[in-house]
């Protein structure tokens, strides 16, 4: 016996169709619909739905490589120059910066304190051939005392 699935999240809303199609090919289940006819909107935009996951298939998306790339997380203690210095010689092809020197503020490291350091910096990850592909941030919002939290 086929299983229904009822429980299926409306993907969008003004294209009952489109919902259809989505809702079949992301959900695993056997879905039973009753015999009802489609308006020829309906199915003229599942078709062109449909088309366009056939035009992807067309693109080459070996062009655009991942980037071998990790994260300063990793290297806490060390100067930028070191983890530049590191990710050229070691093969990566980009930076995560997420803190440097033990400071995850990223402003109040010399690198990224004003628009001349952000510029010297990033042209010493270009001149090495690297990327930054990513600048993480963090949130302290559990604090309870407001001058600690602001």
């Amino acid at each position: 016996m086929a299983k229904i699935n009822t429980k299926a999240p409306v993907m969008f809303k003004p294209n009952k169709a489109l919902n259809l199609l989505i809702t079949e090919l992301f959900y695993p289940t056997i879905l039973i619909y009753p015999m009802r006819t489609l308006p020829r909107r309906d199915f003229l935009t599942s078709a062109a739905g449909l088309a366009g996951l056939g035009l992807l298939s067309s693109f080459d998306f070996a062009k655009s490589k991942p980037l071998l790339s990790f994260s300063t997380i990793g290297c806490p203690k060390w100067s930028f120059e070191t983890i530049v210095e590191f990710a050229a010689k070691n093969g990566y092809d980009g930076i995560e910066i997420r803190g440097i020197q033990g400071q995850l503020d990223l402003s109040k490291c010399a690198e990224f304190n004003s628009p001349e350091s952000i510029a010297r910096s990033r042209k010493m990850v270009e001149d090495k051939g690297l990327r930054i592909v990513d600048l993480g941030s963090s949130a302290a919002m559990h604090l309870l005392d407001p001058v600690k939290r602001k």
